[in-house]
């Protein structure tokens, strides 16, 4: 399903072009097999508190959210083969490596999906 990730603090869109997964095969499969995500594109995974990037080829920065969408922690640039983990989140983005510095994200934000 397509929409779009904005800051709560400010209502600013951060991420326009945001997939979020509907099946249990959309979250088990995630990025693997697709093309590099490009600037302005993510992956909201929920529900989800772990992201393996065995078999990917490109790095990913890491958005782990509560359920309320509070920022809990950031993975910056995951490398393929490696994992990360976050107790307690319920969602996850999956976006560009290098996007967490360029959209200024910082543990305590909140971010919301909405539906375009």
């Amino acid at each position: 399903m397509s929409g779009a990730i904005h800051r709560a603090e400010d209502g600013r869109c951060v991420v326009p072009n945001a997939l979020r997964t509907e099946t249990m095969l959309e979250r088990i499969r995630g990025l693997l097999g697709r093309p590099a995500l490009q600037p302005g594109q993510c992956l909201l995974i929920e529900p989800c508190s772990a992201v393996h990037a065995i078999g990917m080829t490109y790095p990913l920065d890491l958005v782990f959210l509560n359920s309320a969408g509070r920022i809990m922690k950031l993975v910056h640039r995951l490398r393929p083969w490696r994992m990360a983990v976050c107790a307690g989140a319920r969602m996850v983005l999956e976006l560009p490596a290098g996007s967490i510095v360029t959209l200024e994200m910082t543990a305590g934000q909140t971010l919301n999906w909405a539906r375009n």
